[in-house]
């Protein structure tokens, strides 16, 4: 009989790959009924979460198979933005959920550069 596809995401997201060939899959395969992303994540990075969340949307307004998303206890960020993209959104009353906005990381680079242009000045004067 009809099966349904489960895609966990029990992690930050740091890497769309894996999720959106899971995504693929399901989508692909005539015995998946309808695709349940459990969510179980704090968040993640902009990108992965991002191209996750374009799969998912393209998955819904193309295939006729539901996504159901399921968050679990914490499903903040990008586990939040992905299951938007989704047809349909459980959740406990306990879960924690929120903040669409996803984790931006970024290196300063100032103090190497200031300590390079100090050390390039010492050389020039030796």
């Amino acid at each position: 009989g009809p099966k349904i596809g489960i895609v966990e995401i029990n992690m930050q997201i740091t890497d769309s790959r894996k999720i959106i060939k899971d995504l693929n899959y399901f989508a692909e395969k005539s015995s998946i009924s309808a695709i349940v992303i459990r969510l179980e994540t704090p968040g993640g990075g902009v990108a992965a979460s991002q191209e996750i969340y374009e799969k998912v949307r393209k998955i819904s307004i193309f295939s006729d198979k539901p996504i159901i998303a399921s968050m679990g206890g914490v499903a903040a960020s990008g586990g939040y933005l992905i299951a938007c993209a989704g047809d349909e959104i459980y959740a406990n009353s306990s879960s924690i959920i929120g903040s669409i906005g996803v984790i931006y990381s970024s290196f300063g680079l100032q103090e190497l550069i200031k300590k390079e242009k100090e050390l390039k000045k010492k050389l020039n004067k030796s």
